[in-house]
This record gives C-alpha cells, sequence and structure tokens, in this order.
C-alpha cells in the first residue's frame, strides 16, 4: 500500500541506511520513489538525506556533466544533444535556439499545416488540391494591410494573431503567386 506522507517525513536514519541509501542511489541507480519503498520512507526524506549529507541529485550530475561536455539541452524532444544540432540565434543564451533542428522543423511544419487547414488547403487561384505544404503560400489582398508573414505568425502560440493576418490572405500555389506578383495578371483576374 506504500506509507502516507505523515509517517515517512523526518525519520531519523541510522548511519548504514544512509549508507545504503547513498549507496543505492549512485551506484545501483535506482529511483528515488523505488528507494524510498525498499526502506519504508516518504521519498521527500530520501530527497532531504541526500541534501543533508550534501549529495548532489542524479539529475544534477547528468546536467553538469552533459555541460561539461558541451552539449545542450533541447526543450523540445527533452534531451541533451551536440551545438551543432541547433541553429544560430543571436537572442539566445550561448548563441543557440531552445530546439534542435528537427524539432523546430517539426513545430514550424505543424504551425503551417494548420494555417493550410485554415485556408482550405488549395489555391484559391487554380483550385488545384492535395499539394505538398511547400508548394503553397500566403498572398495578401491589399499589401497595405499586411503587418507579418502568416508564417512568422504561425509559429506564435496565439491562434487569434494568425487568424486575423490569415484572413486577410488567399492561399495561392506558386505559380499563381508568381503570376500575380509578376503583374501579368491582376490579382482579381486570377482569383
Amino acid at each position: 500500500m506504500g506509507i502516507t506522507r505523515q509517517q515517512g517525513y523526518n525519520i531519523p536514519l541510522s548511519g548504514k541506511m544512509v549508507q545504503e541509501l547513498i549507496y543505492d542511489y549512485y551506484v545501483v541507480e535506482l529511483p528515488i520513489t523505488v528507494i524510498g519503498i525498499n526502506y519504508n520512507i516518504h521519498k521527500t526524506t530520501v530527497h532531504k538525506t541526500l541534501k543533508r549529507y550534501s549529495m548532489p541529485v542524479r539529475r544534477e550530475l547528468r546536467k553538469q556533466k552533459a555541460l561539461n561536455s558541451g552539449l545542450i539541452f533541447c526543450v523540445g524532444c527533452i534531451k541533451w544533444r551536440h551545438p551543432d544540432e541547433f541553429n544560430k540565434s543571436n537572442c539566445s543564451l550561448g548563441g543557440n535556439s531552445g530546439r534542435c533542428r528537427k524539432c523546430t522543423h517539426n513545430k514550424n511544419n505543424m504551425s503551417r499545416k494548420r494555417a493550410l487547414m485554415y485556408l482550405g488547403n488549395k489555391c484559391s487561384s487554380c483550385e488545384k488540391e492535395n499539394l505538398p505544404m511547400c508548394c503553397f503560400q500566403f498572398h495578401h489582398r491589399n499589401p497595405e494591410e499586411k503587418e507579418h508573414t502568416p508564417s512568422h505568425y504561425a509559429r506564435l502560440k496565439d491562434w487569434a494573431l494568425v487568424k486575423k493576418e490569415l484572413d486577410k490572405c488567399d492561399l495561392v500555389c506558386n505559380l499563381c503567386h508568381a503570376i500575380i506578383h509578376h503583374g501579368s495578371l491582376k490579382a482579381t483576374e486570377v482569383l
């Protein structure tokens, strides 16, 4: 059944018990909850015991080992990765973005898919459907109303801002977008 919080807190541990607890944690690498169950104490008591004897928590040891080896933590896949797997960023500490390239690509693709689905996922000019995502572009009907590029907005978490900008756009394929901007056809003729 386990022990309640009341039973497991601040139980005085014998010296031999502390040695075994530290051995189980660092050598055998048992999780703190399992150690608590084995010694019939609460996991908070295990944490406090490790702190009392100035023993770093294993998570901190892994972090320090990764930092010493030059790895960077990716918040997307929650893994330590080599710095070469990150895009360079001027705004973050250390010059690397918080997500590795793979996670950044996946996040941007999900945002773009959502924007394409919102606009119907077909060219509003030639009516082509089922094209790859890279073949579609967002064309602003009135360039003066353009605040930002929708693909930049799509990276934000606020979907209301993205929708507001997408409502000013038409979804067109690359060819139609080039024709519109070349000037050989007016946007109203194509659309």
